[in-house]
């Protein structure tokens, strides 16, 4: 599997290079974590997602850093708003799955 990094609006903050500090290395050895996150207010056209879709979507938000904001939380995982702020327009993620057919509404 691949991991990709994105950022979370409302919990970020700039701060000086001097305030960084080395990992401990208690922590080194602990496995990285992420949280399952899926899109909300959208669900795949069949019962789970296309290739074609997986590649549009991955097509659209690689080599990108959109805005997500998270709507749902659960113990283990999150529903979140995608948002492509790079252009003149911002392009929501879900709403461009739908116009394209990849996704429907829930």
């Amino acid at each position: 599997k691949q991991w990709y990094q994105r950022r979370v609006r409302g919990n970020e903050e700039v701060i000086p290079l001097s305030h960084l500090q080395p990992l401990h290395s208690n922590f080194a050895s602990l496995p990285m974590m992420a949280v399952k996150a899926s899109l909300f207010g959208v669900k795949p056209v069949g019962d789970s997602w296309s290739d074609a879709a997986i590649k549009f979507f991955s097509d659209t938000v690689d080599s990108k850093c959109p805005w997500v904001r998270i709507e749902k939380q659960a113990r283990d995982s999150v529903q979140i708003h995608m948002i492509d702020t790079s252009g003149a327009d911002d392009i929501h993620i879900s709403s461009l799955l739908v116009e394209r057919g990849f996704a429907l509404p829930t």
